[in-house]
């Protein structure tokens, strides 16, 4: 079966953005998974769209370091 394939308006309102150039301007930024049907046409599947989510929640988890490690070493560590 294959999955329905999204436009960016449709990827904007889902995800709260303002339109679709915005979400193809991040989609190259952040290089977020998406189906180039061609150059000019990019879409989107259900499961691109969890992937895109889980990588935003990713990003915005707390850098851990190691116990006892202070902040400005775990810097310097680039953990």
């Amino acid at each position: 079966m294959v999955d329905p394939l999204l436009t960016p308006d449709h990827v904007a309102e889902l995800l709260g953005l303002k339109d679709g150039a915005q979400v193809l301007r991040i989609a190259r930024e952040q290089d977020w998974p998406r189906v180039a049907l061609t150059n000019k046409n990019i879409r989107f599947t259900e499961a691109d769209i969890a992937e895109i989510i889980r990588r935003s929640r990713k990003a915005h988890e707390k850098p851990r370091g190691l116990p006892g490690q202070t902040t400005r070493s775990r810097a310097r560590s680039g953990l």
